[in-house]
């Protein structure tokens, strides 16, 4: 059984859920934390999806909020960032020569 993850800001969520999905209403995305179990409940009966499809789309939107609100920027460290092409470079290398 999946298990909901509402996290960061849940009125930006519960917005993109509406978008989504307009037969919800602010009532059946009232959340108040240690009732999870509630919302889903509204949430099925208003959309007539199962529990494990409403968790999923939940937790798709709050995922979809994450990307949004932390986009990935070149300036991170990640691994095959634009640095290790630059590094590369000044080597007097093409990416995925070897001396």
């Amino acid at each position: 059984m999946n298990t909901l993850r509402i996290e960061g800001n849940w009125n930006l969520i519960k917005g993109e859920l509406k978008k989504q999905y307009a037969a919800l209403t602010d009532n059946d995305l009232l959340y108040m934390e240690g009732k999870e179990d509630e919302i889903i409940g509204r949430v099925q009966r208003a959309l007539g999806k199962t529990r494990d499809e409403v968790v999923n789309l939940i937790n798709s939107a709050v995922l979809s909020y994450e990307r949004v609100a932390n986009p990935v920027t070149p300036d991170r460290d990640i691994e095959g960032s634009d640095d290790d092409i630059d590094d590369t470079k000044r080597q007097g290398r093409s990416v995925g020569q070897n001396r």
